[in-house]
C-alpha cells in the first residue's frame, strides 16, 4: 500500500535461485526473485522501492552462493533505477548479516547505504529481526552461536541511494523495530521476523547529509571476493554432476540387468 501513487511496476525472477534436488526447501519452485513499485512523489518525482527475499542462510555452501548472485542482480537494478535519476528504496529479508558479502555487493554495486546506520553506530541497540528469544517463534528453534551471544539477528534492512544528480536528498531519522508484541488472544509473534520501521527526511542537497562513496578499490575487491566464491561454486557443482551421473549410470544398469534377468 502507498500514500503517494504507484505509477509503474516491475518483477524479475534471479537467474540463479535454489537447486532442483533440494525439493524440501522450495527456493527453485518458487523461483525467487525481487519485485519493484514506482511511486510518484510530488518532491522526489518517481521513487522505485524494490523488495526481495533472498536464498537462506543456511545449507551447503553452493546454497549461500546462489544468495550472493541474487545480491548482485538487485542491487545492478537498484544502480540502473538511481541511472534514470530516481530514488531508491530497497528493502526486504536479506538472510544476511551486515558486514556480509550479500550486503557488500549491494552497498558496492547498488550504491546503496543502511539506513540503520543513519541513526545508530553500535550494530546491536535495536535492529535484531530474526531468531530473537523474544519472539515466540523463535524459542523452540536451534539458534546458532552469533544468535546465542547477541540475542538474535539483523537480517532484514531498509537500504536506499539517490541519484547522482538531485535536488533532494534522503536521510534517515528515525529507524526501530516493530511487531515486537503478541498477537492478542493467541499470544504468539506475529511472524518469526520483527519489522523494520524507517523515517526519512527529505532535504536540499546543499544540506549536509550522508553519502555514500564507494571507491573503485572497494568495490573491485568486493567483485572479485564474489567471482571467486562463484567459481568454487561451479567447480562445486561439476563434481556433484559427475557424482550424481555416476550413480544414474549405476542405477540404469542395474535396472536393465534386473528387466534381463525376468524373463
Amino acid at each position: 500500500m502507498s500514500k503517494h501513487p504507484i505509477v509503474g511496476m516491475e518483477t524479475h525472477m534471479f537467474r540463479l535461485t535454489g537447486t532442483p534436488i533440494f525439493v524440501h526447501q522450495g527456493d527453485w519452485i518458487a523461483g525467487k526473485g525481487c519485485g519493484c513499485v514506482t511511486l510518484s512523489h510530488p518532491q522526489l518525482g518517481d521513487v522505485d522501492v524494490w523488495d526481495t527475499h533472498v536464498r537462506g542462510q543456511m545449507g551447503p555452501e553452493i546454497q549461500r552462493t546462489e544468495r550472493t548472485f541474487e545480491a548482485y542482480e538487485l542491487a545492478q537494478r537498484c544502480a540502473r533505477s538511481a541511472a534514470l535519476g530516481r530514488h531508491v528504496i530497497c528493502t526486504g529479508d536479506f538472510n544476511s548479516l551486515p558486514n556480509s558479502l550479500c550486503m557488500s555487493l549491494l552497498q558496492s554495486v547498488g550504491g546503496l547505504r543502511d539506513s540503520y546506520f543513519d541513526v545508530y553506530d553500535d550494530e546491536c541497540v535495536d535492529g535484531i529481526t530474526c531468531d530473537s528469544p523474544e519472539n515466540s517463534w523463535s524459542r523452540t528453534k536451534k539458534l546458532d552461536e552469533l544468535a546465542l551471544r547477541q540475542s538474535g539477528k539483523r537480517i532484514d534492512f531498509i537500504l536506499y541511494r539517490g541519484p547522482a544528480r538531485q535536488p533532494h536528498r534522503l536521510r534517515c531519522v528515525t529507524h526501530q523495530v516493530g511487531f515486537k508484541e503478541l498477537v492478542p488472544d493467541l499470544h504468539v509473534s506475529y511472524s518469526d521476523h520483527f519489522s523494520v520501521e524507517a523515517i526519512f527526511r527529505i532535504s536540499t542537497s546543499h544540506e549536509e547529509t550522508p553519502a555514500v562513496v564507494q571507491e573503485d578499490e572497494t568495490r573491485k575487491e568486493v567483485l572479485e571476493c564474489a567471482v571467486s566464491v562463484l567459481h568454487k561454486a561451479l567447480k562445486r557443482s561439476c563434481r556433484w554432476q559427475a557424482r550424481h551421473l555416476r550413480w544414474f549410470g549405476l542405477m540404469l544398469t542395474g535396472a536393465g540387468l534386473l528387466v534381463a534377468g525376468n524373463p
